[in-house]
């Protein structure tokens, strides 16, 4: 007997929501192991929680996964929750409508969220990382600033 499906909204109460976080962060992280392991590729995780804790992972070193993410200038598939939530809003319609699709996260049917080059984001780099340092946030700049661009990232 399966689950039951629940509503994906924001959990109100604290407790539950810091029990679900810890739950479904170590998850994720299980899952891009066995991404990484299965189908040989790098993976880096980013999470930043509501108290501004940031948790890692990566498949190899974080900080050579990322500084090969921000010398990547060629057009790559970006995904955001909007994204996501429009394809599973399509995948609904479809099982609605007898369609049965095994392809969960299919491509929009036109290109979204396409990243043509990093170049534009140096200089909100550059500003990240100085304010990472001012703000006492020593160690790993490269990480800061990578930070900084993923951020910047999912916010256009």
């Amino acid at each position: 007997m399966g689950r039951k499906k629940i509503q994906i909204t924001r959990i109100a109460d604290e407790r539950n929501r810091q029990v679900t976080f810890t739950k479904r962060k170590f998850g994720l992280m299980k899952k891009a192991y066995e991404l990484s392991v299965l189908c040989d590729c790098e993976i880096a995780l980013i999470i930043f929680n509501s108290s501004n804790r940031l948790f890692q992972y990566a498949s190899t070193d974080m900080d050579k996964v990322l500084l090969r993410y921000t010398e990547y200038n060629e057009p790559h598939e970006s995904r955001t929750n909007n994204d996501i939530m429009e394809t599973l809003q399509r995948k609904e319609c479809k099982q609605g409508a007898g369609v049965d699709s095994d392809d969960d996260f299919s491509p929009p049917p036109t290109p979204t969220g396409l990243i043509n080059s990093n170049a534009d984001l140096a200089a909100t780099v550059a500003l990240a990382a100085a304010h990472h340092h001012h703000n006492g946030g020593g160690g790993n700049s490269v990480l800061a600033q990578q930070m900084a661009m993923l951020g910047q990232q999912q916010n256009n």
